[in-house]
């Protein structure tokens, strides 16, 4: 029962909506014209709200239970047909023992010459072709403006796909540029540096190249890749920075965009290069409100007004490729650190 309770789609408001304003349109200038609004016209307002409630009421009824809403599309018409014409055909028995039982008679019948209906079939029958015409009509409308809606979603979701990859594509360039440079710096003063740094990139691009989810991997995933950048950078900079990767045990699975932290650590490293004793600190923290994922160093605070360069907005824009709205991206200054803090509100 509680399936049927679900909120009603905008379509079926509006089909509900038609029915109740074609049944008054009709039955309400008829009544007056005829001199005649008493309790026998009510009746027949009444039966044609019903009879259009219920045949509404089925097909809707067929959606929820077949859980049409949140599957892809497929074309529903001649599954929903059958059932629209027993709907129909019942609804039809219905309006006519509602019309006995208000001691309303009427005398039209249909005869086919092979076949002759009396007045109480010929009711059935009309109303039953009636409302199969009319839910048929439903039924082809709404196969169309369901078949657009499929094809409009897949041609976001393919540009969502294109945005990702080419947002991660500009980050993966970024990096590998500036750790070569390091290489070139370190190739003569120290070359097992150089030697063990190149070793390091070459972790990095396995598991950054090669992964089957061009889009998104698990939060795990993710510091891992952070975890083979930021031994780079080790390497680079030696005793004069540190850094720790705290991932809560219950978000590890969660699916985030690939590479969306790597640009703010990245700004972490190039921002205070110069300190002698920088610390970054990267991880996650569950709560009953979302999971909260920050990036925290030791270094110089946030400057009155923060600039958003091209790796904020690619964070920005990967994030959103995945959690459209439901993200927020905060920075905050407290004592000696400052963290940036990404609260994901629906996780994948």
């Amino acid at each position: 029962m509680s399936l049927l309770l679900k909120p009603f789609p905008k379509r079926y408001k509006l089909y509900l909506l038609g029915v109740f304003l074609a049944a008054s349109l009709i039955s309400i200038p008829l009544g007056i014209a005829a001199k005649v609004f008493d309790a026998k016209v009510l009746v027949l307002m009444t039966e044609d709200y019903i009879v259009g409630f219920l045949v509404i009421g089925s097909l809707y009824a067929y959606d929820v239970i077949t859980n049409k809403f949140s599957k892809p599309w497929e074309n529903h018409i001649w599954k929903k047909l059958p059932l629209l014409i027993v709907s129909a055909f019942l609804a039809g028995i219905l309006a006519n023992e509602m019309e006995l039982a208000a001691g309303f008679e009427d005398d039209d019948y249909i005869n086919l010459g092979f076949i002759k209906f009396n007045p109480y079939w010929t009711n059935v029958v009309v109303y039953c072709a009636l409302w199969t015409t009319i839910g048929t009509i439903f039924l082809v409308s709404e196969n169309m403006i369901d078949k657009q809606q499929d094809d409009i979603n897949k041609f976001e979701k393919e540009v969502q796909i294109l945005q990702t990859e080419l947002y991660s594509a500009n980050i993966k360039p970024h990096f590998i540029f500036n750790t070569l440079n390091g290489v070139l710096t370190l190739i003569h003063e120290a070359p097992d540096k150089a030697e063990s740094l190149l070793i390091k990139l070459s972790d990095f691009l396995r598991n950054s190249l090669y992964s089957p989810n061009k889009e998104r991997h698990s939060l795990q995933q993710e510091m891992k890749v952070l975890e083979d950048y930021l031994n780079i950078e080790k390497i680079r900079f030696g005793k004069r920075f540190n850094y720790a990767i705290n991932l809560d045990a219950d978000s590890g699975d969660t699916l985030v965009p690939r590479f969306f932290l790597l640009p703010l650590v990245e700004n972490c490293i190039k921002h205070n290069s110069t300190i002698a004793n920088l610390t970054i600190n990267i991880g996650t923290e569950k709560t009953a409100n979302g999971l909260y994922v920050y990036v925290e160093d030791n270094g110089s605070p946030f400057p009155a007004e923060i600039q958003e360069n091209s790796g904020l907005q690619s964070v920005r824009a990967l994030l959103h490729s995945c959690f459209g709205k439901d993200f927020d991206l905060r920075f905050t200054d407290g004592g000696n650190t400052k963290r940036v803090v990404i609260k994901l509100k629906n996780e994948f």
